[in-house]
């Protein structure tokens, strides 16, 4: 199959085989993470910690695909100039986007909502402040893409998930492990 080891090492050092193998191991990341996260919140705290989770993700559709049409016209577009004015549209459109989600959680924390009887009040600035970030990471992630950029794709992959265990461990109470 492979005629010597340099092949074998010339397909590890592959951009593609990199980012295939870091997105699985941020996965298997992932998942031992959840694992100590259930054991150690309980079923009461883990179901909170899951909505909140639960919420961030579907606040990762408020960017209205505007990262995804950015990857499609970066990659088709050939002008310079026309690719940076692309690029600052998406940034405006989602600095709207935060303005917007920004106003609905500080309501939402003022009129003290609460999700079918659920006080996560406390946690509204924290889950739009991740929200807001990831929709930046989101447009970052497709401006690297389109120009083959790979490191910053796969550091975002994996350090969450590195980091997510640790801070979980050095919490003081419940209530800080569902933040991180």
């Amino acid at each position: 199959m492979f005629n010597n080891l340099n092949e074998l090492k010339e397909i590890f050092r592959s951009k593609v085989i990199i980012f295939i193998l870091s997105r699985y191991i941020g996965y298997f990341m992932l998942f031992i993470n959840a694992l100590f996260i259930a054991r150690n919140l309980g079923v009461y705290f883990f179901g909170i910690y899951n909505f909140i989770l639960l919420i961030i993700q579907y606040l990762n559709y408020a960017n209205l695909g505007i990262s995804y049409s950015l990857n499609y016209y970066l990659s088709v577009e050939s002008s310079p100039n026309k690719k940076n004015n692309a690029i600052q549209e998406s940034l405006t459109l989602n600095l709207l986007i935060s303005l917007i989600v920004i106003i609905l959680f500080v309501l939402l924390y003022i009129f003290d909502f609460k999700f079918n009887n659920l006080n996560i009040s406390k946690f509204y600035i924290p889950i739009a402040l991740i929200a807001i970030i990831q929709l930046f990471i989101q447009i970052y992630i497709s401006i690297c893409r389109t120009y083959g950029i790979t490191k910053p794709i796969i550091f975002n992959q994996l350090v969450i998930p590195a980091l997510q265990l640790p801070g979980f461990f050095f919490a003081k109470t419940k209530t800080c492990c569902i933040i991180y």
